[in-house]
């Protein structure tokens, strides 16, 4: 149990990390998710988190062409 527990808290503080470090959210959705994490009680309510963190972010952020490699492809070959 205690492997768990370990396990658990590396993971929170892992997720915590990025988070702060603006991997996973924008700046103006840090403070909610921190908090939404705070509140997680298992290692799938983390990963839960996580993945919405992440889908919060890809549909935030402004698309980058760089991101997208056929783009890339496109405007070297012209």
């Amino acid at each position: 149990m205690q492997a768990d527990d370990e396990a658990f808290c590396a993971l929170v503080r892992r997720v915590q990390g990025n988070l702060d470090r603006g991997l996973l959210c924008e700046e103006e959705d840090h403070e909610a998710l921190s908090e939404r994490l705070r509140g997680c009680e298992t290692v799938a309510d983390v990963e839960a988190l996580q993945r919405t963190a992440l889908r919060w972010n890809y549909a935030t952020r402004p698309l980058d062409p760089w991101d997208d490699w056929q783009s890339t492809l496109d405007t070297t070959r012209n």
